[in-house]
């Protein structure tokens, strides 16, 4: 027996298992679109806006990195809140102090 060309970790074969799968394969459509429905499904990670040495940074959360760090607290919030509103986010607002002020939901843009 062969030593297979890649390993599959215990959290993504238990993933595949509960979809009815048998092996893992490229060919299974039914799987692959199992997952991207259940991907969009998902609750989207909310943006942060948190002050910081140089400026206000946009940060989403779950994330090591801001995204972008702005020059002032209105033009990171404007940016936050179209990225929020864009990913159906929520979009969370800090102060100086680092606490909550403003934990919304933006209304995501129309579809054309």
């Amino acid at each position: 027996m062969s030593a297979p060309k890649f390993k599959v970790s215990p959290a993504a074969q238990r993933d595949y298992r509960v979809l009815g799968g048998t092996k893992p394969s490229g060919d299974n459509t039914a799987m692959r679109g199992a997952l991207e429905k259940a991907y969009k499904l998902r609750t989207p990670d909310a943006i942060h806006v948190t002050r910081r040495d140089s400026g206000w940074a946009i940060k989403t959360e779950g994330r090591e990195r801001a995204a972008s760090v702005l020059s002032s607290k209105g033009k990171a919030v404007e940016a936050a809140r179209t990225q929020a509103s864009a990913h159906g986010a929520r979009l969370v607002e800090h102060g100086k102090d680092g606490r909550i002020i403003k934990n919304t939901k933006p209304v995501p843009k129309a579809k054309k």
